[in-house]
Formats: structure tokens, sequence, C-alpha cells
């Protein structure tokens, strides 16, 4: 079992859900780009998630990969209309406006990857057959854009 969390542009109507839908490679870019896929092509990808925290303009959510496709969380998120910050290949840059703090447009500007971090991972012991769980805190370039946004954005609710 893995949980990621991610900063997505926008804000899913529903406090959580799932995206069910195959991935197949894409022929754009070298064929390094994911799709959804149309019809009975393509394979199974599932991943369920839940809204962590909303912004005006953005969302921290908490992402639960049920088949480990490539690109899966990244393509999911932006079939939905919810693409996460920073990532060259399913969103758009995003430039922050002229009237946040300076300091925040810093952050923004300068966080050069897609806003994915694997927080957590299950698996059973291959011999002891125990389930052993990893986390790891976010590294500092998440943690200082997460507060970036937090500073600029009134917070609309916790979930």
């Amino acid at each position: 079992e893995k949980v990621y969390w991610a900063l997505i542009a926008g804000a899913p109507r529903a406090a959580s859900g799932v995206i069910d839908q195959p991935l197949i490679k894409g022929s754009s870019r070298g064929g390094e780009r994911m799709v959804i896929a149309g019809g009975a092509e393509g394979d199974p990808a599932r991943t369920r998630y839940q809204v962590l925290e909303r912004f005006r303009e953005w969302s921290w959510v908490a992402a639960y990969p049920d088949t480990g496709r490539t690109h899966q969380i990244r393509v999911h998120m932006a079939h939905i209309g919810h693409p996460l910050l920073g990532d060259p290949l399913y969103a758009r840059p995003f430039h922050p406006p002229a009237t946040w703090p300076e300091t925040c447009r810093t952050v923004i500007e300068t966080f050069r990857h897609q806003a994915l971090h694997a927080q957590e991972l299950t698996i059973i012991h291959p011999t002891r057959l125990e389930s052993m769980t990893f986390r790891a805190d976010p590294p500092e370039a998440f943690q200082n854009l997460l507060a970036a946004l937090r500073q600029v954005e009134k917070k609309i609710n916790w979930l």
C-alpha cells in the first residue's frame, strides 16, 4: 500500500473520490507521456484520493494508488482537472501573481518538479511475512511550498 501527498490546482468537488481510468503510453514527447486510454485498450489504473486541505486556488491531497502505473497519480489528477503544481508534463506552468509576497513567489517559482511526495509505503516482509510500514517526511522544498500556499491563500476549510 502506498500513500502519496500532492499539491494540486483547484479543488475536487468531493472531499474524497476514486479515479478508475486505464492508462496507455501517448504518442507525443517521445512516448514518455501517459494518457487515459479510450475503449478496451490500456492498463487498468485506479487511484483513490482524499482532500487534506483546501485553499482558494490549490488543494493538498493524499493519493492512494491501487495500481502502480507510470505517472498514474499525475495523469489521473490532471484528467479530473486538478494537475499537480510544478508538473512539466501534465500541467501548465503556474506563475504567482505580483500581489503575492516576494518570498512566497520565490518559493513557488524555484520549485523545480511536480509537487508529489511518497509519504508512506506498507509491504509484507518476504521471509517474516510481517507487515512493515515506512514513512518519510516531505522534503524541505515541499514543506516550504505548502507553507507559502498557506501564507498567501486564505484557507476555505479543513476537512
